[in-house]
């Protein structure tokens, strides 16, 4: 937590009731992971007398202060909201290092595309489905392993044409009869007939 930030200063009256966020944030600040995560980062504590409410103000690297209303903010959700916008301003910091431009601006036409599910789950779900009918006919071993062995070869080459494929389109259905007619395994000749 503290390796993105440059200083915490935690305020607050010890005989307020309402310090438990304070403490506890300021037990995590005070662990040894947090310390050797960044030891540059400054801790102030400051005991106040009068009736203000705890806070704590938190400084990120970047020089970008927050301040948190310990009062009614438990530490648990005060660590996640900087961790959360520590996480985003170490991405922007890679970003900007490798020259891209930020905010990262997505185009429209990548917004409007269908999400495509992996291949993986497809072909597992094919899989139950081709078992549970080989148990329900009661398909013979042998024939069952042909069977097995076709619907193998169809599932890897439309998973090779699926991630070969442009986006989806009209074209898409067109690509995969090219790549299961251009596949030369799939001939009637190998067939063989059951040994007696």
């Amino acid at each position: 937590m503290l390796k993105f930030l440059s200083r915490v200063r935690i305020e607050f009256n010890a005989l307020d009731p309402r310090t438990a966020s304070c403490m506890e944030f300021l037990k995590q600040c005070n662990t040894r992971k947090a310390k050797d995560s960044n030891p540059a980062c400054q801790l102030q504590v400051k005991r106040r007398t009068d009736d203000h409410p705890p806070q704590i103000t938190v400084t990120f690297l970047n020089g970008v202060e927050e301040v948190f209303d310990a009062a009614n903010t438990p530490a648990q959700t005060i660590t996640d909201m900087i961790l959360d916008k520590g996480q985003f301003l170490q991405t922007e910091q890679m970003f900007r290092q490798a020259g891209q431009p930020w905010p990262v601006i997505i185009p429209h036409q990548e917004i409007l595309q269908p999400h495509q599910p992996p291949a993986t789950k497809v072909r597992i779900v094919f899989w139950v489905v081709v078992e549970a009918f080989r148990r329900t006919v009661g398909m013979d071993e042998y024939y069952f392993s042909f069977f097995s062995q076709h619907i193998r070869k169809l599932a890897r080459t439309a998973a090779v044409a699926a991630a070969a494929a442009p986006p989806p389109c009209k074209s898409g259905l067109a690509n995969l009869d090219k790549a299961v007619a251009s596949d030369k395994r799939w001939s009637s000749e190998q067939v063989r007939e059951p040994v007696s």
